[in-house]
């Protein structure tokens, strides 16, 4: 999830399901887009990943990511 410093959630979201077995060695590019273009440069955005089991859907972990570049793109 695409986060901004007013800890506003963009819809912008990808999910992946992850097997062991089959994506182990397995690089995933994913890409969350800024909600407007050009993004504002004088917000400061951060990349959330949240770690749920399959199964149980219960809450596993969480990584909390800053961009610290703001031209990097996300």
């Amino acid at each position: 999830m695409l986060i901004d410093d007013q800890e506003t959630i963009y819809p912008y979201h990808e999910q992946i399901t992850y097997v062991p077995k089959r994506d182990c060695q397995k690089k995933f590019n994913i890409y969350l887009l800024y909600p407007h273009r050009p993004k504002n440069l004088s917000s400061n955005y951060s990349v959330r990943i949240d770690i749920f089991n399959k199964d149980s859907l219960t809450y596993w972990a969480s990584w909390h990511l800053l961009i610290p570049f703001q031209f990097l793109p996300v």
